[in-house]
């Protein structure tokens, strides 16, 4: 089976380019690239159908989206993290634009309780350990 092979935009590029002058390393740089294309395709698709720029649209379009990824998509804090440094790398970097004022929903950071062992549990795992 052929794969079809997308064609990159010129605004991928140039997002590519400034990434590399920047001297970013490859994984962030793909990272990146994925989370910015993906805004891209939620503008379009937030637009109708229709292509918008991401010049064209600032903090309130950047709001929506990420709280999008949070209560739509269920993305993780990491990703939702991840992705405002990409489009901050964009305004920020390439644009000179700041987004100030950015007020989206951020998705939960998972509570990790640690696992411990009661004193009756240790002193019941002791005969089983060899070596100790």
């Amino acid at each position: 089976m052929k794969q079809s092979i997308r064609k990159k935009s010129n605004i991928e590029i140039e997002y590519e380019r400034a990434m590399t002058a920047r001297k970013m390393t490859e994984k962030t740089q793909s990272t990146y690239s994925r989370f910015f294309l993906r805004y891209i395709y939620w503008l379009r698709d937030d637009n109708g159908g229709e292509w918008v720029h991401p010049e064209s649209v600032g903090v309130e379009h950047v709001t929506r989206y990420l709280t999008w990824m949070a209560n739509t998509k269920n993305y993780a804090a990491s990703s939702q993290n991840t992705c405002l440094s990409a489009l901050l790398f964009y305004y920020n970097t390439m644009l000179k634009r700041s987004l100030q004022g950015i007020d989206a929903v951020r998705a939960i950071s998972a509570k990790h309780l640690p696992v411990c062992a009661s004193p009756r549990d240790v002193t019941a795992m002791l005969p089983y350990l060899e070596g100790v």
